[in-house]
């Protein structure tokens, strides 16, 4: 991701119960490379596994959409939160005002219109997109921060 390593991908992209999950949160500070800002992000895990070897982890991209979401995500709870409340763009809402619009392209979406497959019955967005990435990873964490491999 950018220039961070988080270990190495596994050949079961699938998401699995079995598997802990790891979200890399657009935008977000925990990461920061002043060479390449739109990669700035959190890394938030689900768990920190009982033991120090490496582990599989699922991974989801989760992508703020509301430009009125200024929380920097930590924890897996307050990301499930702000994917289950909406917002109203309005009619002027471009991908541009989205915070983690760099991430955007990674799942595809390019335009504003792409967004509309996420709207709701209500006609309303989700403030925070979380997507699986389409692929596992292999590596490690411990209490108080993850570790590359």
């Amino acid at each position: 991701m950018g220039p961070w390593r988080y270990g190495e991908r596994v050949v079961s992209p699938r998401p699995s119960d079995r598997r802990p999950n790891l979200y890399l949160v657009a935008p977000g500070v925990q990461h920061q490379n002043a060479r390449v800002p739109r990669y700035d992000h959190n890394a938030v895990i689900n768990l920190v596994p009982a033991s120090d070897a490496p582990v599989e982890w699922d991974v989801y991209w989760a992508i703020v959409l509301d430009p009125r979401l200024r929380h920097d995500f930590r924890s897996e709870r307050d990301l499930l939160l702000a994917a289950q409340a909406g917002f109203d763009p309005g009619d002027l809402y471009e991908l541009e005002d989205a915070p983690g619009r760099g991430w955007l392209a990674l799942v595809n979406i390019t335009s504003a219109a792409q967004l509309e497959r996420f709207r709701r019955k209500d006609g309303k967005l989700p403030r925070l997109l979380i997507l699986p990435a389409g692929f596992a990873i292999r590596a490690r964490a411990s209490e108080g921060k993850a570790r590359p491999q």
